[in-house]
């Protein structure tokens, strides 16, 4: 997890691409953090994240799908003291933030979807 943070500003969530990594938005960050908190994470299987328990790696990708990523995310919010965010996602993190938005509309306060549908 990248977190840039300060004051009392809003949070912003941001969601990689397929076959991305949170460094994706290193660039956009330097403009984002002037308006909002903005927490980065890599999607699992993707950048520093990796299945630990070899049993599950090997034979199911049951940790992939969108209802147990969304409720990971979720619970990541909550670590970070998180009620309410917005959401910006690219390609399959554009459909994971528009999952998140229809699962949990308490928690989502607004979407910026790119290259998804």
């Amino acid at each position: 997890v990248l977190s840039a943070s300060g004051g009392n500003k809003p949070t912003l969530l941001l969601l990689h691409g397929f076959l991305g990594c949170k460094e994706d938005w290193a660039g956009l960050l330097p403009l984002l953090t002037r308006d909002f908190n903005c927490l980065v994470v890599d999607l699992p299987g993707h950048g520093l994240t990796s299945l630990t328990d070899p049993e599950v790696a090997a034979g199911s990708s049951t940790l992939y799908t969108m209802p147990v990523v969304a409720l990971a995310l979720i619970r990541l919010l909550d670590l970070h003291g998180v009620a309410r965010c917005a959401v910006m996602g690219y390609s399959m993190g554009g459909r994971l933030a528009a999952y998140l938005a229809r699962e949990f509309p308490d928690r989502v306060t607004a979407l910026v979807l790119l290259s998804a549908h």
